[in-house]
């Protein structure tokens, strides 16, 4: 016999939210790679890198959506909307280091 403490409920994950934690720890980790890669070659990066860094680019721009879009959804848990926007707040941070590497060379 259940328990009377036990509180069922019907909230599911937000599918939005598990694509933009997706989208994010995949963008995140294609800088990463990008930046460790550009200063393992003395910061003389191939045409792939940036071509990387590109797509990682519109991941992290999709994902960032999905994360907005997931914070408006009802009924739904908290914990893949939040993964999503701090992932991609992280991949737009690395971005951000790139860019200014950049400015500065």
């Amino acid at each position: 016999m259940p328990s009377k403490n036990i509180i069922y409920t019907n909230k599911k994950q937000s599918v939005f939210g598990i694509m933009a934690t997706f989208f994010g720890i995949l963008s995140t980790v294609t800088f990463l790679l990008c930046i460790y890669e550009s200063f393992r070659v003395s910061g003389d990066p191939a045409s792939d890198f940036t071509d990387s860094a590109f797509f990682a680019l519109i991941f992290m721009i999709t994902g960032f959506v999905l994360a907005v879009i997931s914070l408006f959804e009802t009924e739904k848990f908290f914990l893949f909307r939040v993964l999503g926007m701090f992932f991609n707040v992280t991949a737009l941070a690395c971005l951000s280091v790139i860019l200014y590497a950049g400015a500065m060379l």
